[in-house]
């Protein structure tokens, strides 16, 4: 999203900030094989990111100069990405006789109708979808919109760490990247149906819903309400008078939350989450869902979540038929791989491999 990439095949850097760490990720393909070529992820301060926005730049470019330090990369061009919630679409309709030139300035002005910001004050992308259904003489055309202060926070920061963005897109980009990665490991029947990828981090949950690896639905929630969050940070002792409740957020121990009792709670605000999806997709049947986060918790999860749900669950790993470099230890990237979904996505940009 946001700037025109051409892959020239060669890795480029996969860089996920969250709001707790920072994870990278750069993947070559050998033949046929995809190759695991750097991997690093460092704690980030409490309150360094809040609601997508970068509170303390200093402090992300001081980690992303820290895992230079002690990584060995390929280049400096890196593919970010930033949350869906920070992003707006707009499916908009154009004649389908446009030059590749007209294209771009139609898109524009249906963009300057659609949109509540001044355009200059806008990031803008677009994809061509095909002939529209409601009329044959239009195209469909895809807008993405998200603030300029989105984009230009994470552009500054490559550049002061001495890296180029080379790209940022929406997280549902990167994570439709590796679906295919994912089902390699169920059932070939269950691939051709509908599946899903619930992300679990910082107390909310995102659900993504595929359809023919196609992302068909996002929805995010909450995970229980402010005085829970705030009874598990007492229990560890983390909450006192100079730390906020978003910091202990971004770092909660997972001793607290899983606990039984807490896994309930977790698991309640799940089957809701669902039930949302289910409401507005009543033709619709999730056939496997993989659980993404930090593996403690979603370890906990499996051994509950499919008597309560009904639905075949599992850890999703897009490196399990993945190959490794030499200085790569694959124990460290396979622990965290349930949280590398989005880096893994954003690194095989890098390679063509589109959504």
């Amino acid at each position: 999203m946001l700037k025109r990439f051409r892959s020239r095949h060669r890795p480029v850097v996969g860089m996920d900030i969250t709001p707790s760490e920072i994870n990278i990720l750069q993947i070559s393909q050998i033949e046929n094989n995809w190759c695991i070529e750097s991997f690093a992820t460092e704690k980030l301060p409490p309150n360094t990111v809040i609601d997508n926005q970068f509170k303390n730049i200093d402090a992300i470019i001081h980690c992303i100069k820290k895992i230079i330090s002690t990584t060995s990369l390929s280049g400096n061009q890196v593919v970010l990405a930033i949350p869906d919630s920070a992003i707006v679409n707009k499916l908009v309709q154009i004649n389908a006789n446009l030059s590749e030139e007209r294209i771009e300035e139609a898109v524009y002005l249906e963009a300057a109708k659609q949109f509540n910001y001044p355009l200059h004050e806008v990031n803008l992308d677009y994809v061509i979808k095909g002939l529209s259904i409601k009329n044959k003489e239009k195209k469909d055309v895809l807008i993405t919109a998200c603030r300029a202060e989105q984009v230009n926070q994470r552009s500054e920061a490559m550049r002061c760490a001495g890296l180029s963005a080379q790209v940022i897109e929406p997280e549902s980009n990167a994570l439709e990247r590796i679906i295919f990665l994912l089902t390699k490991s169920i059932k070939h029947h269950e691939t051709k149906k509908t599946i899903a990828v619930l992300k679990i981090v910082l107390l909310k949950i995102q659900l993504y819903v595929i359809k023919e690896n196609k992302i068909i639905f996002i929805h995010e929630e909450s995970l229980g309400n402010n005085q829970w969050i705030a009874t598990l940070a007492l229990q560890q002792n983390l909450l006192n008078r100079k730390e906020s409740l978003t910091g202990w957020n971004a770092h909660y121990q997972s001793s607290s939350i899983t606990t039984i009792e807490n896994l309930e709670i977790i698991i309640r605000q799940i089957k809701k989450t669902l039930q949302f999806f289910y409401s507005t997709h009543a033709t619709e049947s999730i056939e496997h869902l993989f659980l993404a986060g930090e593996r403690e918790l979603l370890m906990k999860l499996c051994q509950r979540l499919p008597d309560k749900v009904k639905i075949n669950v599992s850890i999703a790993n897009p490196f399990a038929e993945m190959l490794y470099s030499a200085p790569i230890c694959s124990r460290q990237v396979i622990e965290k791989a349930p949280s590398l979904l989005v880096a893994c996505g954003l690194a095989l940009r890098g390679l063509q491999v589109q959504p």
